[in-house]
């Protein structure tokens, strides 16, 4: 029975349909895959339903669409990834997931219905991505926002009723999530960031020092705002709306814009 899959050659790998894949009816057997240093891609539908639960995508840069779909996998390295394809990891196994700051493009579902995802980490910096990246993710309650040494901005996303709206890649979690953190690279909150998610409570702030407008507007499940760690600057309409609020520490804040509160 076939165990082990190399995959080998330069460049990009084919993508597959559903059933197309030359190892299909031995996919259930195998259990591990060994990816060739000089692959750039991984095809759609390659692994879909594999039962691989470890992977290292070494210098892989693109993953298709349903790449590992409803494969057993629940770690990854993935170190040179720049683009992830639509329901790429949906429904595996992943407990807790990194993206790297590699990363430019996630397309919609790519980490959707991941049943026992508990902890995401995301990278500051993702230019485009869908707002339905966890759909489903009915576990996950804890996000970390990730940053560089190179510049410390956090995106800005804005209301959906925006002419042209740019939306959390986040927002299927408005209702569930009661984590965020940032890391000490991360300096700015972005605008709307968090708006109106109602099971907010708990924020731990890295090296944030602007928190940006309506970042955290309507999130009424939080008690406390402690500001005293690095925060400088409260944009407007920052914490508006946060109604279970009984206490609130400013620290070192120096500016605070109109109606942050």
């Amino acid at each position: 029975n076939l165990k082990a899959l190399n995959i080998i050659g330069t460049g990009n790998m084919v993508d597959y349909g559903e059933t197309t894949q030359p190892w299909n009816s031995v996919r259930k057997q195998i259990t591990t895959i060994t990816i060739g240093e000089d692959v750039q891609s991984i095809g759609s539908y390659a692994f879909e339903g594999i039962t691989i639960t470890s992977l290292d995508l070494k210098n892989v840069i693109s993953i298709g669409q349903n790449a590992f779909s409803g494969s057993s996998l629940s770690s990854v390295t993935m170190s040179n990834v720049q683009t992830i394809g639509a329901n790429a990891f949906a429904s595996t196994q992943f407990a807790t997931i990194d993206i790297p700051q590699t990363v430019t493009k996630i397309d919609s579902e790519a980490f959707a219905n991941c049943e026992n995802l508990g902890h995401v980490k995301f990278p500051r910096n993702v230019v485009e991505s869908a707002s339905d990246l966890f759909d489903g993710c009915e576990k996950l309650i804890e996000l970390t926002i990730t940053g560089n040494e190179v510049n410390g901005n956090m995106k800005d996303y804005t209301a959906s009723t925006a002419e042209i709206p740019i939306l959390q890649p986040w927002l299927s979690l408005k209702e569930q999530l009661e984590t965020v953190n940032f890391e000490s690279t991360v300096t700015t909150v972005g605008n709307y960031a968090f708006n109106g998610f109602t099971a907010l409570k708990t924020i731990r702030w890295g090296g944030v020092t602007i928190v940006g407008q309506y970042a955290f507007q309507g999130c009424t499940a939080m008690t406390s705002i402690d500001l005293s760690t690095s925060i400088t600057e409260v944009k407007q309409y920052s914490f508006q709306g946060c109604y279970g609020v009984t206490f609130l520490s400013l620290g070192a804040v120096q500016i605070v814009q109109d109606y942050a509160f």
